[in-house]
Parts: C-alpha cells; sequence; structure tokens
C-alpha cells in the first residue's frame, strides 16, 4: 500500500465516479483502475461495488475510507509544516470567492486578520459561486465564500451573513415614482418587471441563481422577462443602469455607495424573499490547518457568528 493508492481509493471513494476521480488527479482513468485494483489486490477484499455509471463503497471500502482520510490529512500537516514558505514565515492560503463577499465583506475580514496573523498571506482566486465549490473540491483553495449554497456532497456550506437583494434601476423620475408609489400602497405587484429591459450576472453566479428565485417567486417566469445582457462583472452592470440600458437585481452591499450619491435607486423586495445567506465553503471531512482555523475564527469574529467546523 502506497500514498498514491491512498489518494486514488478517496477520490474514487468522494466521487462515485473512476472518471472524475481521474479528472482531479490527472491521471488516466485506465490508472486509476489499476491502482484501484492493486489496492484491492493487497488488502484482500473488494473497496467497491461497481455498475455502468457510478460505484460505491463496500462495507469494507467504507471502514478504510476513514483511515484513508487520515492519511492524507497527516501527509497534509507534514507539508505545511516543512514547506518552504513556512520556513520564509510565510504561508499564502489560497481562497475563492464570488464577488459579493470578495469586494465587500473580505476586506474587512482580512483586516482583523492580518493584524492578529501578520506573518500569514492570502490568494484570493475570484470567482463565481459554482467556480468556488470547483475550487474546494479540486484542492485549489481550501476555503471558500460562496453567494449562495451550491448543494455539493464533498463540500460544507456555513452561513456566516445575512445578505439583501434589491432591484436596482436608474434614478430617474419614472422609477422614483415607481418606488414611492409601491411603498404608499405597499403593492407586491412585481409584474411591471416584465416591461423593462433585464440585466442578469452571468451563469453560475450566486446573484444570478438568486435572481432567478426572486423572479419567480414574484411570479415571474424567466421566458417573460426581457433580458437583454447576461454579465460577469457587477460594476458593468451597475454602470448599464446608471446609464438606462436596463434594471437588475443586486446585492445591497454593491449599490449603498451609488445609492448614496444618487447615481442608482433601489426599490426593496419583500422581507420574506428579499433576503439570502452568503456562505463559507470548505471540504467536508478534511482537517484544516493552523492558519485556515484562524481565518474560520476571524470571520466568526467579524461576523459575530459561531463557525461550526
Amino acid at each position: 500500500m502506497n500514498l498514491k493508492q491512498i489518494e486514488v481509493f478517496v477520490a474514487v471513494s468522494e466521487h462515485e465516479n473512476f472518471s472524475k476521480a481521474a479528472n482531479e488527479l490527472f491521471l488516466s482513468q485506465p490508472t486509476v483502475s489499476a491502482h484501484i485494483s492493486s489496492l484491492e489486490k493487497e488488502m484482500g477484499v473488494r473497496l467497491f461495488d461497481r455498475n455502468t455509471k457510478e460505484v460505491h463503497l463496500t462495507e469494507q471500502g467504507d471502514r478504510l475510507y476513514g483511515y484513508a482520510r487520515q492519511m492524507l490529512e497527516i501527509q497534509n500537516k507534514i507539508k505545511d509544516l516543512f514547506s518552504e514558505t513556512r520556513k520564509e514565515g510565510t504561508h499564502f492560503l489560497p481562497i475563492a470567492s464570488s464577488s459579493i463577499p470578495a469586494s465587500y465583506l473580505l476586506p474587512q475580514i482580512l483586516r482583523v486578520f492580518q493584524k492578529k496573523f501578520p506573518k500569514e498571506a492570502v490568494k484570493i482566486r475570484e470567482t463565481d459561486s459554482l467556480g468556488v465549490v470547483e475550487q474546494i473540491v479540486s484542492g485549489g483553495a481550501k476555503i471558500g465564500f460562496a453567494g449562495t449554497k451550491v448543494e455539493h456532497k464533498q463540500c460544507k456550506f456555513v452561513p456566516f451573513y445575512e445578505d439583501e437583494m434589491v432591484l436596482i434601476t436608474s434614478n430617474t423620475m419614472k422609477f422614483r415614482q415607481k418606488k414611492q408609489w409601491m411603498k404608499e400602497a405597499e403593492h407586491k405587484d412585481f409584474s411591471w418587471i416584465a416591461d423593462e429591459p433585464f440585466i442578469l450576472r452571468e451563469e453560475g453566479s450566486g446573484t444570478r441563481i438568486e435572481t432567478e428565485r426572486l423572479l419567480k417567486e414574484m411570479g415571474l417566469e424567466m421566458k417573460h422577462v426581457n433580458v437583454v445582457a447576461s454579465i460577469d462583472n457587477p460594476e458593468t452592470i451597475k454602470r448599464l443602469v446608471r446609464n438606462k440600458s436596463g434594471i437588475s437585481v443586486m446585492s445591497k452591499l454593491a449599490v449603498t455607495e451609488e445609492v448614496a450619491e444618487n447615481k442608482l435607486l433601489y426599490i426593496p423586495l419583500p422581507k420574506a424573499i428579499g433576503k439570502r445567506m452568503l456562505y463559507l465553503v470548505y471540504k467536508r471531512r478534511e482537517c484544516l490547518s493552523k492558519v485556515e482555523e484562524h481565518l474560520l475564527e476571524t470571520v466568526a469574529e467579524v461576523y459575530q457568528e459561531e463557525i461550526v467546523q
């Protein structure tokens, strides 16, 4: 038995698929199959029940999985302990984050983190919420911040911040009157949105996922919404809305400054549906290093939430 066999075994166990495990480890599928066959032969047991699409751990495989995961965690701890960056006093912690947490929440978190742990450094990979999950699963990042919960059996999602989604428009008489009308009459009818050009975030974005949920809960089907653009940069969306190219849904965090300067207008959504949670993401069953634990502690300190590992 060697560590490569153990690494392959864990990857197949977690993906329940040989080809997905091969992609994660940058190996060919025959090589993955050979490692598993060799390990089963050495152990003298069958570790997986196989069918045409998936593989599942046998009872013996499930027993081995706990020990195998511990072996990989010990290997990672040894790498951390003796890495050159640690000898020099600096360890770059890879973080994946979607755009809203990266722009509006991480700055405060990192200010506190750097003050408490001045010898530690981070490397931020900004992506969308689906990309955050991909980074965590592939090992590209150990800690992630996502704008929505994307179910994945390998990932643990911990809510740490309650965000508010709002409808943003240009600050024109038309929309000022619309906002006042809805406020005074306590209207909950948002059907007029279908008559306006609508700008969406890109596929995979937490804001995009939440926007589609909100529109549905307001009685609007996507096929009836006049979508004129799908854009990955929230700053570009704000500029387009400001220039009367359309309306959009965005985190209130992202438009506070523009609204205060009267560059944009926002219309609150019904409280029952306008709230969303932002999430910390990390891999299940994986022992976190000290620096990763320190980051979670900092998030809990800044936002006064108990981050449960």
